[in-house]
């Protein structure tokens, strides 16, 4: 008589994007954004404002919906992109992934919610290690389903020890709980018999950040055509583009297909997608602003107000890659050119307290000093015209992205969430009903009182910008 018993899902992921030019990122990291295990997956993923990334609350949410099972949470380490991970917080990870999932055998199945453009300080392709891992643990017959972003660098070892192979298909990121989802409806069909089979092709093409867009352009027409091509027989299509600052062997414009029982149709449409990526591959040149014409339009916009106001970044420096955002290429051209009107922001995260009175502290000091640690801040200083209403829209600025940044910090922390509203805010908090996190979540109404952020900023502000002083 066959076993009528929930499905028993465990539940694990390892996701951060990793530049390799960028600091090591430590245990302290992931401890400040997203470390959890055990049960504690399942509660955080059923929040209505999880701090993890949305994928795993889609699975959640879709297995939930679609009958019975049993979820067991092993553990879950996210943070946001950074430089390689220490090898030994990854093994430490690794070996609290093999004890508790060993633990929780027999499971029917596995759900992996990986990033895939990860490295540690000894290890090109940890993925690869965590998916093998997993793989011998559970045996060759339980299905396995992972998500990734589709700036993952995919690897053999990757592809071969999975089931279902899922990438984002937008750029910025606006499907990760759609995959999530798609990733329970995988499991559930694996549950029921399908044995899905795999085709991967890499194209050596290393396509820049800039020219991975998804609305138009050649990376865009590539997934169209995934699908467009989309039947019966194929459980899913995932274009990488591939991160071009992880720098390793595995970096290249990746195609995977999976079908639910044929592999030659998967080969085929691999094929028929990674030719159209090799004939575009002269548009994948990147089309950048010279430093040059950046400063000529920067001077008309300055000299003109009329004229709409012009943002430039350095988007090598890029901080949602693994940048530190505080290059000073931009700055230094802006300066002897003889560039008015500017505001530079050089970004450096604030630590993240447990508790309120400690994040307020350490948001002060991460969000302000390094205008006061650094040359270049009195060098913009200088290239304003000095007058009061540059130096009150600068204190504006400063205020407001200092707020922002700590505010979506505290936030994530839902164990401090409800004591910090309890006992840091004031009578009359701002009510700030629309506001959103990255994910798409929005934030509770009176979440925070950006008084109590922004009055500490204006003071210390006005003491840097005070005219006749050097610091």
């Amino acid at each position: 008589m066959p076993d009528r018993s929930p499905p028993r899902v465990a539940l694990l992921g390892f996701s951060i994007e990793c530049n390799k030019f960028a600091p090591p990122a430590t245990k302290m990291h992931f401890l400040a954004r997203t470390y959890l295990e055990g049960d504690a997956i399942l509660t955080d993923a059923r929040l209505p404002t999880p701090c993890m990334l949305p994928e795993t609350p889609g699975f959640v949410a879709a297995m939930d919906g679609s009958g019975p099972w049993t979820p067991i949470g092993i553990a879950l380490a996210m943070t946001e992109p950074n430089g390689p991970v220490e090898h030994g917080f990854f093994v430490e990870l690794l070996d609290t992934i093999r004890r508790r999932l060993k633990a929780a055998l027999p499971v029917e199945a596995v759900y992996i919610c990986a990033h895939g453009a990860a490295l540690t300080t000894e290890d090109d392709d940890p993925d690869g290690a965590l998916f093998e891992m997993v793989r011998e643990i559970v045996g060759p017959d339980v299905p396995i389903a992972a998500t990734l972003d589709l700036h993952a660098n995919v690897s053999e070892r990757m592809v071969n020890s999975i089931d279902a192979f899922i990438g984002y298909r937008t750029n910025p990121h606006l499907d990760m709980r759609e995959r999530g989802a798609e990733a329970a409806a995988a499991i559930r069909e694996m549950l029921g018999g399908v044995k899905p089979q795999r085709a991967f092709l890499r194209l050596p093409i290393v396509p820049p950040t800039v020219t991975m867009l998804t609305a138009a352009g050649p990376y865009a027409e590539m997934l169209e055509l995934g699908q467009r091509r989309m039947t019966p027989e194929i459980m899913n299509v995932s274009v990488m583009g591939g991160f071009a600052y992880a720098d390793t062997a595995k970096n290249g414009l990746s195609v995977v297909v999976t079908a639910r029982r044929d592999k030659v149709a998967a080969e085929t449409l691999a094929r028929e997608i990674a030719e159209l990526g090799w004939a575009n591959r002269a548009r994948f040149y990147p089309s950048l602003t010279l430093l040059e014409d950046a400063v000529g339009k920067a001077l008309a916009v300055g000299r003109d107000t009329l004229l709409p106001a012009l943002a430039f970044a350095d988007v090598a420096d890029n901080p949602g890659g693994g940048g530190r955002g505080n290059t000073t290429f931009l700055l230094r051209a802006f300066h002897d050119g003889g560039v008015s009107g500017a505001l530079r922001r050089l970004l450096r995260p604030a630590p993240c307290g447990r508790s309120a009175s400690a994040w307020r502290r350490r948001a002060l000091r991460g969000a302000v000093q390094p205008l006061r640690d650094h040359a270049f801040f009195r060098t913009l200083h200088r290239s304003c015209d000095g007058g009061g209403a540059n130096r009150r829209s600068l204190r504006r600025t400063a205020r407001h992205l200092c707020w922002a940044a700590a505010r979506a910090r505290a936030l994530r922390r839902s164990s401090n969430r409800r004591r910090h509203r309890r006992r840091h805010l004031a009578p009359r908090a701002m009510r700030r009903p629309n506001l959103f996190r990255d994910d798409g979540a929005r934030y509770p109404p009176g979440a925070v009182d950006r008084r109590e952020i922004a009055r500490p900023f204006s003071r210390r502000l006005r003491r840097i910008l005070r005219p006749g002083t050097d610091h």
